[in-house]
């Protein structure tokens, strides 16, 4: 394509102002960008994010409370617990006693066999010495005494023995009933102190279960509140995100971000914003690389895009408030007129643009059909 002008062909300038009057003429004013749909279509999705963020919160209220009441029972399963150990040690100071008791009453028993083991001897003395007597009498061969005085000691010398004989028993019956009783006492203590220990210790294993029950309920409900905040998290951050998006699409004013624009394509300017000069330019013209993708400046909605010979695929954007942008020169496109544009979305790619003897772009601002200075709402180039 030649870079050189065809005698009674209109530059892209007039062709431009030219597309603007045409619109105007044939719709009037275009109307806002059509971003109803879109800001509805946000609007709705983060209404039902925070619905999802109530019942994430609520559930994790329930969760915290239940918690806590978990933690209250393990409180009191722990006092129980603390009260049940001071139960033990009581019990153990009464074992301990009893103890005492059990060894004080072994030793009685020592004593009560040893001290019956010297009454049995004294009974053998008693009855060896009372045994010769015994036999003499059953075989009728009893020494006969000549006096009475010798009679009489020998009677008082016999009932002697026999009546030490007879209370030599007695203590050893009475020893023997002693040592049952303090056997047996022996037998009921251990009793007594394994019971008591039993029951408490049972006591204390059915408290700890309780208590690792609880600790197992509390772990579950711990981890489902940890994942209940992080699903709260990701809707959180999802409503932040779409709120944001709501906001850029509803605070989409074209003069806000006058100045900090980003530029439609990266390369060097060839031709500036000098509407005084014959014949007038009314845009930037840049030299880009090859099949450079052009984008655009700032949400808009399409309402042209066709080849004009001479200037390559022309597309202009709307972007509201009576602000148009324009991108001359693409060697292709594939939006459609009617397509709403996000900022910084592809257009197109460069193609062949006469002034940079290369790939390059033409790009204008106008506000109605008044050409204005791109350079002034671009973002300054580092």
């Amino acid at each position: 394509m030649s870079a050189e002008r065809i005698p009674g062909r209109p530059d892209l300038k007039t062709i431009a102002c030219i597309l603007f009057v045409l619109f105007h003429l044939a719709c009037g004013p275009l109307p806002a960008l059509g971003l109803e749909p879109q800001a509805s279509a946000l609007k709705e999705s983060m209404e039902q994010e925070k619905e999802r963020a109530r019942a994430g919160k609520k559930g994790l209220t329930r969760l915290t409370q239940k918690e806590r009441g978990l933690y209250l029972d393990l409180a009191g399963v722990e006092d129980a617990i603390e009260g049940v150990q001071r139960q033990i040690t009581q019990k153990e100071r009464e074992l301990s006693v009893i103890d005492a008791l059990i060894e004080q009453t072994g030793k009685e028993h020592a004593a009560l066999t040893k001290l019956r083991e010297k009454t049995l001897e004294d009974l053998d003395g008693l009855i060896v010495a009372l045994w010769p007597f015994r036999i003499q009498d059953t075989q009728g061969r009893l020494e006969r005494v000549s006096t009475w005085d010798r009679a009489d000691r020998r009677f008082v010398w016999t009932a002697a023995i026999y009546r030490d004989t007879r209370e030599k028993l007695e203590q050893v019956r009475d020893q023997s009933r002693r040592i049952e009783s303090n056997l047996a006492q022996q037998v009921k203590l251990r009793e007594d102190a394994e019971v008591r220990l039993s029951d408490i210790n049972q006591a204390k294993d059915r408290l700890l279960r309780d208590k690792l029950l609880f600790l197992h309920r509390i772990q579950e409900v711990r981890a489902e509140r940890i994942n209940r905040e992080e699903a709260l998290g990701r809707i959180l951050a999802t409503i932040k995100d779409l709120d944001y998006r709501l906001k850029n699409l509803s605070g989409k004013k074209f003069e806000e971000l006058k100045g900090y624009m980003p530029w439609p394509a990266q390369g060097k300017t060839v031709a500036g914003f000098h509407p005084e000069v014959s014949p007038p330019q009314m845009g930037l013209g840049l030299s880009v690389p090859e099949k450079a993708p052009i984008c655009s400046i700032f949400w808009g909605k399409v309402v042209h895009n066709d080849v004009l010979r001479g200037f390559g695929r022309v597309v202009i954007l709307y972007h509201g408030d009576n602000y148009y942008s324009l991108y001359a020169f693409l060697s292709e496109s594939p939006v459609r007129v009617g397509r709403q544009m996000e900022k910084g979305e592809p257009l197109g790619l460069a193609g062949y643009y006469p002034e940079a003897k290369g790939p390059g772009l033409y790009f204008e601002l106008r506000f109605g059909e008044k050409a204005i200075n791109p350079e002034n709402w671009l973002a300054a180039q580092g």
